[in-house]
């Protein structure tokens, strides 16, 4: 047992320390069988975080048996419901676009769309795949403690809940950290009966940690990337001295320099109303890059002398390379940098290798005591 969850079980008392050292000596002779809910692909820093989670616990319990379902199911059947969407775009000015720039206006539509969909009739005739598995353990990831992902998610989750299956939030944050944000998450976990969380920044960490059986104040899953990317014997490319631009959100800023710029998107599948149209921008630049395979964007965050994005997951992998960064976006997203010793996001952000490596595996310590 490491000397974090023994920290962590010090807040209970000792028959219950016992009996969980029990339980693992009984449990380490079999395999733990887990299911993966990963996120929809319409971010592809979605992709980092799920398959980062997934190496975090194939290094926390190398015999487990890990079987990822897919959450483009539920964007598919969301779809129906989005046909609200263009009432919603008609009944907001549309000179906001103005004001907020063509993203942020969607973005803020989008957020309106999801409290107006009912989840319960998105999801009639939905085959929730998950429920079908003989499974102990069920794990999820990334910006998944917000009233979106409830909606999204709750109703599997509860029902695995009441099979006995143990949820793990492995790597989660919040959206805003609202108070509403806060108490609707503080509610559903009640719920569940939540086992395990490992949150991706203390913000997430303070605000339900009370509700764990076992917490720990951890980092982003992304962060795991370059353990993904050397497990799959995967290599760089022959491009030298390039710098990556990954601007979705914002218009892109003028880099000075001489080297070559690659350009990437993080959206490769539009949004859920718009598939499958990207924005025409895309288009406009050279060495562009869009793709829905994670490993596309890894081959090149893998080699660039600096990363400048407005993507906080374009940010991560670029770390966990040990490449600098540079974000121009402001999100409470950004919270989970300081967990790596990051809070100046003015200037570029040049990795602290050894920290991180020191956090992750803290973090895998943590997963492999309670798995």
């Amino acid at each position: 047992m490491t000397a974090n969850l023994s920290a962590v079980m010090l807040t209970r008392n000792n028959w219950a320390a016992h009996a969980f050292v029990f339980e693992r000596d009984v449990k380490i002779v079999s395999e733990a069988r887990i299911l993966h809910l990963d996120t929809p692909k319409i971010n592809m820093g979605n992709a980092f975080v799920d398959l980062g989670s997934i190496q975090a616990l194939k290094k926390a319990r190398p015999q487990s048996v890990i079987n990822a379902i897919s959450g483009s199911q539920r964007v598919y059947f969301e779809n129906k419901s989005y046909g609200h969407q263009k009432k919603i775009e008609k009944s907001i000015p549309s000179n906001l676009i103005k004001i907020f720039g063509e993203d942020r206006y969607k973005s803020l539509i989008g957020k309106i769309s999801n409290r107006v969909v009912n989840a319960d009739s998105s999801f009639v005739n939905f085959f929730d795949l998950p429920c079908h598995f003989d499974s102990d353990y069920v794990a999820i990831s990334g910006c998944t403690l917000n009233d979106y992902t409830i909606k999204r998610y709750g109703s599997t989750l509860l029902r695995l809940a009441k099979k006995g299956l143990k949820i793990i939030f492995n790597g989660a944050g919040g959206e805003d950290y609202s108070e509403s944000e806060i108490l609707c998450v503080q509610r559903f976990l009640r719920k569940i009966g939540l086992y395990a969380l490992i949150s991706r920044d203390h913000k997430a960490f303070e605000s339900y940690e009370h509700l764990a059986q076992y917490c720990y104040d951890g980092i982003d899953c992304a962060f795991f990337m370059n353990d993904y990317f050397i497990s799959r014997g995967l290599r760089r490319t022959n491009i030298e001295n390039y710098v990556v631009l990954c601007f979705d959100r914002t218009p892109e800023p003028k880099i000075n320099t001489s080297k070559k710029i690659i350009r990437t998107h993080h959206s490769p599948l539009g949004r859920p109303w718009e598939f499958p149209t990207l924005p025409r921008r895309y288009y406009d630049k050279p060495s562009t890059l869009v793709s829905d395979s994670a490993d596309d964007y890894l081959y090149i965050y893998a080699g660039a002398d600096i990363v400048h994005t407005d993507r906080i997951h374009a940010c991560v992998p670029a770390l966990a390379f040990g490449n600098p960064c540079r974000l121009y976006y402001n999100t409470q997203r950004a919270l989970l940098l300081n967990r790596i010793g990051v809070s100046d996001f003015e200037r570029a952000i040049y990795p602290d290798t050894q920290r991180i490596e020191k956090e992750k595996k803290r973090q895998v310590s943590f997963l492999s005591d309670v798995l």
